[in-house]
């Protein structure tokens, strides 16, 4: 599921390809080896959730792409409840918890 989340994230639109040194990049980060990338990514194409495919650079150099399909994206959306559709403490979540103080001008101002 992982690697099907990386490349869901990192295309914009939904119609673009990611290349795979990316999805193996982000998949790093998150403590994957490169084993698991490589089983990952076969799964997801074997069951049909993601595409693969064929991209050149600007020095004419060829690279593997890959898209999540129909069928990726509507297991996406059917099993979003298991997704981490927010980021953690964001800013506005954290203001919320701060209790209003008045300030009085004796202490220091906070930044």
């Amino acid at each position: 599921m992982v690697a099907l989340v990386t490349i869901a994230e990192n295309t914009n639109p939904p119609t673009h390809k990611i290349a795979a040194n990316i999805i193996r990049e982000d998949m790093n980060r998150a403590g994957f080896t490169k084993i698991a990338e490589t089983m990952s990514l076969t799964s997801l194409l074997q069951k049909g959730m993601i595409e693969a495919g064929k991209d050149t650079n600007e020095y004419m150099n060829q690279f593997v792409v890959y898209a999540v399909s129909k069928k990726g994206t509507e297991w996406l959306f059917e099993n979003e409840n298991r997704l981490i559709l927010k980021n953690q403490g964001s800013e506005i979540e954290s203001q919320d918890k701060i209790p209003d103080q008045e300030y009085t001008g004796s202490e220091d101002i906070p930044f």
